[in-house]
């Protein structure tokens, strides 16, 4: 059986630079980008420098299998009624 696949398309937006020299194209480089938007439907338009990419995401099942973190904390009496505050790094094994 394969694993579950989710497709979108990512919309990306270029940040040209002004202080290079345009290109032969007669636009200026593309000195960054940045991702403006996720849509489910391939997008009917774009902005002004802004290209769409097509992603295929493959996810095994079990990633989403419901966690169910458990542990056991034992309170001594002297502390029953105060604020206690209990912080397990993810890191450390149980």
């Amino acid at each position: 059986m394969s694993e579950p696949t989710a497709e979108f398309y990512l919309v990306l937006e270029g940040k040209r630079s002004t202080y290079k020299p345009k290109q032969a194209n007669g636009l200026y480089p593309v000195e960054s980008i940045r991702a403006v938007a996720i849509k489910a439907n391939q997008p009917k338009t774009l902005g002004k420098d802004q290209i769409y990419m097509k992603i295929r995401v493959q996810v095994p099942g079990m990633a989403f299998d419901p966690i169910a973190p458990s542990a056991l904390i034992v309170v001594p009496e002297d502390l029953i009624g105060k604020n206690i505050e209990v912080t397990l790094d993810a890191l450390d094994p149980l």
